[in-house]
């Protein structure tokens, strides 16, 4: 995993430029995409630098260990048209 700083150079000094070069800047880049755990910090690092923020449309991450999701009621008994039957 890149540190947050490696990160935000990347998408500053390689991947957004490329895709503007490319006729891509309308694509979304998220960056991050991981556990919840180290968001804020990811999130305070990338947005602080104007160059890398102006490619960044947000922040994936995973919703892993919280206790409310450990509760959750599984697929089947949520109601939306495309559930799975248990």
């Amino acid at each position: 995993v890149w540190s947050a700083e490696e990160e935000r150079d990347f998408i500053r000094d390689y991947l957004g430029p490329s895709l503007e070069r490319a006729g891509l800047g309308m694509l979304k880049i998220l960056a991050w995409d991981h556990n919840r755990d180290g968001m804020l910090e990811r999130a305070a690092i990338v947005y602080s630098d104007p160059e890398a923020a102006k490619y960044v449309w947000g922040l994936g991450y995973h919703w892993y260990g919280d206790a409310r999701f450990e509760i959750w009621p599984g697929r089947s008994k949520v109601a939306y048209e495309d559930r799975l039957e248990a």
